[in-house]
Formats: C-alpha cells, sequence, structure tokens
C-alpha cells in the first residue's frame, strides 16, 4: 500500500520544516503533497522555499490563500480587509523574496483532483472552491454544498492550522494541521500520513513533531517584520489568539 504524506501551511517556519522533514525520511513516503501557504508570516521565507522545493520536492504543490496575497500584493489594494499585522508581515516577506521564490509562488496549482488506487480525493487550501473558507473542528453546514458538488471520496484541507476529520455532507473531510504555526494548543509541528488501500483510506496519523520553538521566535525577533509580535505570540501559544496589550499606568 502507498504511503501518502501531506503538509501544509509551513509560512516561512524552516526549523519545522526541516524538523518535519527528518519525521517523513524515517516514514519513507510514497507520495508527498503539499497544500499551501508556504512563507508568509515566518522569519525564513526563502530558505523556506528553497529547502521545499529543492529537498522536500512535493509531488504536488497547491496555492494558499497567503501565497495568493502575496502574488497580488494585496496589501497595497484599498479594499483589503487584512489585519494591520498580517499586512505588514506580507509586505516585508514580499520584499525578501527572492526572483526564484516568487516564480516558485507563481507555479503553484489551484485545488486538484487525484486517484490513487481507486480512492478519489480532492485536495484544496482551505474548503472546495475556496481559498479562505476553511474547515473547523466544530459546525460545516456552511460548506454542505460544495463537498457534495465535489463528488469524491475525501476532501484534503488545510488552512485552519487545526487538524481535524470529520464527515461533510456525506464526504470524509480531512485538515491535515499546520507544519508552522500550529492553533491546536499543540507547539508541535503537524502533518498528515496515511495509506491507501481497497480504495480506502487506512492508518491515519496526524504526525506531530518537536522542533525548536524558542530558535524560530528568537530569529522572529531579529527581524524587521512589521506587526511581528502577533506571530510571536501564536508561536509561544500554539493559538490564533492575539497578545493581550499590558494596561496603562495610571498617574
Amino acid at each position: 500500500m502507498p504511503r501518502i504524506v501531506v503538509i501544509s501551511d509551513i509560512h516561512g517556519n524552516l526549523d519545522a520544516l526541516q524538523a518535519v522533514w527528518g519525521d517523513v525520511r524515517r516514514r519513507k513516503a510514497d507520495k508527498i503533497l503539499f497544500l499551501g501557504d508556504a512563507v508568509a508570516f515566518g522569519p525564513e521565507p526563502n530558505e523556506t522555499i528553497e529547502f521545499l522545493s529543492d529537498v522536500v520536492k512535493p509531488d504536488l504543490v497547491l496555492r494558499g490563500n497567503t501565497d495568493r496575497y502575496l502574488l497580488e500584493s494585496l496589501w497595497k489594494k484599498k479594499e483589503h480587509n487584512l489585519q494591520p499585522a498580517v499586512a505588514q508581515s506580507l509586505e516585508w516577506t514580499a520584499g525578501k523574496l527572492s526572483k526564484k521564490s516568487n516564480e516558485y509562488l507563481s507555479k503553484m496549482a489551484d485545488e486538484t483532483r487525484l486517484e490513487i488506487d481507486g480512492l478519489k480525493l480532492l485536495l484544496c487550501h482551505a474548503s472546495p472552491g475556496s481559498d479562505e473558507i476553511g474547515v473547523k473542528a466544530g459546525d460545516n453546514e456552511h460548506l454542505s454544498a460544495a463537498f457534495e458538488s465535489a463528488k469524491v471520496d475525501v476532501v484534503l484541507c488545510g488552512h485552519t492550522h487545526v487538524p481535524y476529520r470529520t464527515r461533510i455532507a456525506g464526504t470524509e473531510a480531512i485538515n491535515v494541521g499546520s507544519v508552522g504555526f500550529p492553533f491546536d494548543r499543540d507547539l508541535r509541528a503537524c502533518y498528515l500520513s496515511f495509506f491507501v488501500g481497497d480504495g480506502e483510506i487506512q492508518e491515519l496519523t496526524f504526525c506531530k513533531v518537536s522542533y525548536p520553538t524558542d530558535r524560530t521566535v528568537a530569529k522572529m525577533n531579529e527581524t524587521e517584520m512589521g506587526g511581528k509580535s502577533l506571530f510571536v505570540h501564536r508561536l509561544l501559544t500554539g493559538t490564533a489568539s492575539e497578545p493581550k496589550l499590558a494596561p496603562e499606568k495610571q498617574g
């Protein structure tokens, strides 16, 4: 049976990606799939793309919403509704990306269908037809129409940074979690591993890998990235929360 490994949401966290790669090599994957969000918000965008493209070499590379934002220079558009910290981080990242890195982003695919040993899969960044509306741990009724129209056995997605397995409109939905910025209160990098046999997913595992988070935080603090305090907070808490502002001193 082929072993399939799926990674997503690296977000410029090279330390986490390198740790995951070490674990993936030990498991000897037959196929590696990447579901997008390669570089934004982390301290090492170019190094991350170089490692992803030259070392990991995924068999399939999808474009995530933040990859698209970088290609579109979304933060420059008046109508954008990005958080200030997100816009500042995207601008910093764009300024760091090399020509080679931008070319890699531009060649990423949109959602893709695969069939492996009779199992029909749809791979997307967030959900069928969207790179921004994610599959959450909870009620996903609003996604029923999209999943029903997908007409596949399994949808693999990322975006929310929380590993999760459920069914939506009769279709199995698996959120693979995040390599670079986990939001399930577990600071370890997360990726998905499974086998395909007899047209079914077998031995599915959300793999958790420790990496030197403190080193990544130190790298973040050394950058001139605007809004970096938000992303440092998220690295240290494993959540999508925002840091609380210290109360102003009176008198």
